[in-house]
């Protein structure tokens, strides 16, 4: 079976063995009918947020291009653009077993724990690893925003995906400028904006749904 995410929106999709994939706009997933053998796997590109339930004799795998994610049960978000020559796993909660390139074996090239992120570089086939605010990456489905010491670069790139829509940012200095900010209360766009505004002393233009920060 073959779900696409309408562009602009999000999908909430139940799987056959009842873990939920939240899709963002214009991802798509591909997944059997019912899950048979020794492995749960799916096909995916673009952004989703997965909640596996857990089963311990049949791991949950995703498949990306140019990597392969492998859970027992677990809360992960995982940004795979196919325009993009990187892959962004990030953990919210268990643990996930990262395979690169064209291992097949049993042994993981990398284990993910709570709060860190790891960054696949499919071109040179070299991976980061580093400790984020994993809540954060979950924003898009839950519009609760979490920034902590994120340059504004990082956060306009958040922003984008969860509202769907795209920030230029036409200044260096605030590209680089470092903020800490919480928004709980599902506030809009433009109210966000306005809000870090105030610390980052920069003025925005939006014109046909694209936002410009100078």
């Amino acid at each position: 079976m073959e779900v696409v995410a309408v562009p602009g929106t999000k999908t909430r999709l139940i799987l056959p063995n009842s873990s939920i994939v939240w899709l963002n706009g214009s991802s798509t997933i591909h997944y059997p009918q019912v899950f048979t053998g020794n492995e749960r796997a799916v096909e995916f590109s673009g952004e989703g947020l997965f909640q596996v339930t857990e089963n311990i004799d049949h791991p949950f795998i995703v498949n990306v291009e140019g990597m392969r994610i492998q859970v027992l049960g677990t809360l992960f978000n995982v940004w795979a653009d196919p325009d993009s020559d990187y892959v962004e796993t990030t953990l919210l909660d268990g643990s996930v077993a990262l395979f690169l390139g064209k291992n097949h074996t049993s042994v993981a090239d990398h284990i993910l724990r709570m709060n860190q992120q790891a960054v696949f570089n499919r071109k040179s086939q070299l991976l980061e690893v580093k400790k984020v605010s994993a809540q954060t990456y979950s924003s898009w489905v839950t519009h609760h925003f979490h920034f902590e010491d994120q340059t504004m670069e990082e956060i306009a790139h958040l922003l984008e995906r969860a509202f769907g829509v795209k920030i230029y940012i036409q200044s260096d200095t605030v590209r680089n400028m470092r903020l800490n900010a919480r928004f709980t209360q599902q506030e809009s766009l433009e109210e966000i904006l306005s809000i870090l505004q105030i610390p980052a002393h920069y003025t925005y233009q939006k014109e046909e749904g694209t936002f410009y920060i100078r």
